[in-house]
Formats: structure tokens, C-alpha cells, sequence
């Protein structure tokens, strides 16, 4: 399977747990400050631990010739996704839950996705459920990289990477396999991008560089939300994400994450 293919399916210091962190994992005071204004500025305190939200809309993939296919996307917490892809052949579902993942094609054919696609995956399409939300957990690395300038605009450049995965890695190889960049403007404290790595469904050697850029934010029950996404692979557009609906008030189930 093409790797856009898979591309195309792929979120104050005082309130920090004062338990230690494990060895290799750094928690910097500074950016954990930042992303706790961040949360504030975009609503995060207003969502619980197993939010359940719904976003539908339109996505395009990037090409010589465009095409547009309708999306549904389901999110539960921060770590689980269901994503539905209305195509000509029929509907694609991808599933990751659990740190594990799954695409169901239209003819009934399930393809498992590489483990380190999904094993640290966390909500990339609303950022007030994203890693931030965990920032709290002693597990979660937080580094300060600095400042940036984003399109004109000041953006503070914070690190987080889970230490805690499935299989029996190092707590700085979990952090550096997970690690998700987050531009965060000075002045809105809104997710203008985020960076990380998307390794090749067929080696781990191989990997792209991934960024997915943010605009339109609109406020839903409190919550600001970017309804137009943009992700680019090394540079390059691959897909455009423009949402027509968010529901944070949706109720989901077990069997909607279910990767079968």
C-alpha cells in the first residue's frame, strides 16, 4: 500500500503530579507553563478525559488532479480514532485504539498498521485533546525548543513524547519515537503546527517528516477548534481537511473502535 494511502488516514506548572517522572524523561517547568496557557486560551479545561467528539467534512487529496472524498472522523479521549472515508469503491475505515491500528477497505480486506504509526498516537485533529491534554502525566516529556516564526507570527516550540508504549522500549527511545513538535502562537496561545514522523508502513528505517498546519479556529461549546488542516509530508502537500461540522456533545461506543 502506497504511503499516502496510509498517510491519508493519519491532537500552570502547579496542576503538574508532583510524583517523579521516570529516568530519561524530561519535564521542563517552562514548557509545561506554555502548554497549560495553551490548553487555557483553547478551551482544554472544558473537555473530560473520555470526550467523545464527531467531525465531519471534506478531504482532498493533494495531486496533479485533486480529488475530494467526505470524512467522518470519531475521536474518544486522546488515543482513540475512527476515521470513515467515503470513496467510489465504498467506505474506508480506520481505526486506532490501544496502540494499535487497522484500515478496513470497501471489499472487506483489513490491513494492520505498523505499530510505530499508532503505538504513541494521540488526537492530532483537535490539539486541545492532543498531548497536550496529557501534559500532567509524570510519563509525558515536555521540553522548551524555544521560539519560532510561524507565517509572520512569534509561536512558542514545545516537545512532547510519551516514555510509556506497549512494547519494551527505553523511556528516551518511547519519547523520541513519539515525539510531536507544537508551534503554539504568542499571541493567540492557539496550535498554529505540528511536527513529527511518519515511518514507512513496510521498514522503520524510513520515515517522512510530517507537519500539519492549523487555521480557522472556531469556537464550539467553549472549545476553539481548527476547522481547516492542512498536512504536509517533507515539505510537500499531501491532503487539505476542511470541516463543515465538530459535535463535542457525541456519544460513542466500544465497537466503534474495534479493529475488525
Amino acid at each position: 500500500m502506497s504511503r499516502s494511502s496510509v498517510l491519508l488516514v493519519l491532537l500552570v506548572a502547579s496542576v503538574v503530579s508532583a510524583q517523579p517522572s521516570p529516568v530519561g524523561v524530561s519535564r521542563d517547568a517552562s514548557a509545561i507553563a506554555i502548554v497549560q496557557s495553551s490548553l487555557a486560551a483553547m478551551g482544554g479545561p472544558r473537555l473530560a478525559v473520555g470526550q467523545s467528539v464527531i467531525m465531519t467534512g471534506t478531504l482532498t487529496v493533494a495531486g496533479t488532479t485533486p480529488v475530494s472524498f467526505p470524512i467522518t472522523i470519531k475521536t474518544h479521549g486522546t488515543n482513540q480514532l475512527r476515521s470513515e472515508l467515503t470513496t467510489p469503491k465504498g467506505l474506508r475505515v480506520t481505526v486506532i485504539s490501544g496502540g494499535a491500528g487497522a484500515i478496513k477497505y470497501p471489499d472487506g480486506r483489513l490491513k494492520r498498521l505498523a505499530y510505530e504509526n499508532v503505538a504513541g498516537y494521540r488526537n492530532q485533529y483537535l490539539p486541545a485533546l492532543s498531548s497536550l491534554f496529557e501534559v500532567s502525566l509524570t510519563n509525558m516529556s515536555v521540553e522548551n525548543l524555544g521560539q519560532a516564526n510561524v507565517d509572520g507570527a512569534t509561536a512558542d516550540v514545545v516537545a512532547l513524547g510519551n516514555s510509556s508504549r506497549p512494547k519494551l522500549e527505553s523511556p528516551s527511545e518511547a519519547t523520541q519515537a513519539s515525539q510531536m513538535l507544537f508551534y503554539i502562537d504568542r499571541t493567540t496561545r492557539f496550535v498554529s503546527r505540528i511536527q513529527c514522523s511518519h515511518f514507512s508502513e513496510n521498514t522503520s528505517n524510513d520515515s517522512q517528516g510530517m507537519e500539519i498546519r492549523f487555521s480557522d479556529y472556531r469556537q464550539v461549546q467553549g472549545v476553539f477548534v481548527p476547522f481547516h488542516q492542512q498536512t504536509f509530508a517533507d515539505g510537500s502537500l499531501l491532503m487539505d481537511l476542511q470541516f463543515n461540522s465538530v459535535d463535542l456533545g457525541a456519544v460513542s461506543s466500544d465497537s466503534d473502535f474495534a479493529l475488525n
